[in-house]
């Protein structure tokens, strides 16, 4: 992920003008005998603030709170549009920002709360304004400069094939990849935080074929310039994925069909499904099939089974560790794509479904459907339904969940083959990606500005 407009506050609370100002923002907050516990040093403004228990403010009582604590105008709102429940009784509701009605991009709030009352906050959302609402240029302009920009050979919603198969999966007769325009505010990336780095812009989500690249694009809605990108395709740089390749013999479940069997199933979550893309980046939903529940299968399509039962057991984890139904908490269904292109060395996740490649042995990688890359895969999944961490350091915290989740998950589904390398098994010389025990080995930070360290996040 690119864009800094999110992540280079690193989750701070408030990201607003000067330091000068943000001082005098600071006090003149009003926030009775709430506490603030951190504090963010890039902009001295509260990263989390916990009540007190004579505040007893109520669950539902959270922004009439908020408005008079924060002095907010008028022009800013927030709105719930996340409610969870957690197995020790505390409820998060997580809030968007609007300004004039237009989404802050990249926000999020977050409350906690038990029998009914409010514990703690946190997150991020910026608190002061002076920007232009009124876009000057056309969606049709914005669009023509982001695709400018992206510069492909060829788009996904130009692969009608695929989007015909993505309206069958999806049950949604209406589905495209092209590109609609939604307005929103959005801060400049690389910019400070002062109200003039705050824009409104034309939000587009644009997904190519060729090269491979799918992203949000921000348009300035008033000069036309590309103002920031956000990545949505998610990689473990080289990534791996029920007689497995890699896993022996497992339980897997796969579905009946008249007389064959697919490689789909119904009983975890809205289903499981895995497709093979012969080796083509044309998405469609050809199945694998076999001739009994037993798969026995050899050759490059043995490891199909590695990407399915990777996906199942991705899910039993997060199910019985964590009380999680799929990665969005609601039985989100997971769609893994085997076989891309030719000797592609990489798998992702692309804000909607997995993709494997199948590697290249010349280049010291086999298929790529290990194990732990499946959790890894499929927690960028989870990650962009939840914390929707940017980049630089929350890029960067992105992947490092997505490494610690894939390795609890080869963990619980095979103990006795667990290692703290990432894709080691993927990879000819059994090295691995990432090496979890002892990161500087392969030239990973292992500290916090530590050995290695990337000032970029």
């Amino acid at each position: 992920m690119d864009s800094k407009f999110i992540t280079t506050a690193k989750l701070s609370l408030l990201s607003i003008f000067s330091v000068t100002t943000l001082f005098a923002q600071q006090s003149n907050l009003h926030l009775g005998n709430a506490t603030i516990v951190s504090t963010n040093k890039s902009t001295n403004l509260p990263e989390i603030i916990r009540f007190s228990n004579d505040q007893n403010i109520k669950e539902g009582g959270f922004l009439d709170w908020l408005t008079p604590a924060f002095n907010l105008p008028k022009t800013i709102s927030f709105k719930a549009y996340s409610v969870e429940k957690d197995e020790l009784g505390f409820t998060h509701t997580r809030y968007k920002e609007y300004i004039n009605n237009f989404p802050v991009d990249g926000t999020m709030l977050i409350t906690h709360s038990k029998e009914d009352r409010l514990v703690s906050f946190n997150g991020d959302y910026f608190l002061n304004f002076d920007p232009n609402t009124n876009p000057a240029i056309s969606e049709k302009q914005a669009l023509a400069n982001a695709l400018k920009k992206v510069n492909a050979t060829k788009y996904k919603w130009e692969n009608k094939i695929q989007e015909a198969a993505k309206r069958e999966q999806l049950h949604q007769p209406d589905f495209t990849y092209y590109p609609k325009g939604e307005l929103v505010m959005v801060h400049k990336s690389g910019n400070d935080y002062s109200a003039s780095s705050i824009c409104l812009a034309y939000k587009f989500n644009i997904y190519a074929e060729k090269p491979l690249y799918r992203s949000y694009v921000f348009v300035d809605a008033t000069t036309g310039d590309v103002i920031s990108e956000l990545e949505i395709i998610h990689t473990a740089d080289v990534v791996g994925t029920a007689n497995t390749f890699y896993s022996g013999t497992v339980p897997m479940t796969s579905d009946n069909f008249g007389s064959q069997y697919r490689l789909r199933e119904t009983g975890r979550g809205n289903g499981i499904q895995t497709y093979n893309l012969n080796n083509s980046t044309n998405y469609s939903n050809t199945d694998f099939t076999n001739s009994s529940s037993t798969w026995n299968v050899t050759g490059v399509d043995q490891a199909a089974s590695d990407a399915h039962w990777g996906a199942e057991m991705t899910y039993d984890y997060y199910m019985q560790k964590h009380n999680r139904n799929s990665i969005d908490g609601n039985g989100y269904t997971l769609l893994s794509y085997v076989h891309y292109d030719n000797n592609y060395v990489n798998a992702f996740w692309d804000g909607q479904e997995m993709t494997y490649g199948d590697g290249n042995t010349s280049q010291g990688f086999k298929i790529m459907t290990g194990l732990d890359v499946c959790g890894h895969e499929i927690t960028h999944g989870l990650v962009s339904n939840t914390a929707n961490l940017g980049s630089g350091e929350a890029g960067a915290l992105n992947e490092a969940f997505a490494d610690i989740f894939g390795t609890s998950v080869e963990a619980f589904a095979r103990p006795n083959q667990n290692d703290w390398k990432m894709g080691a098994e993927l990879m000819t010389s059994g090295t691995g990606i990432r090496n979890m025990s002892n990161p500087n080995i392969k030239g990973d930070r292992d500290t916090y500005q530590g050995t290695n360290w990337d000032p970029g996040g």
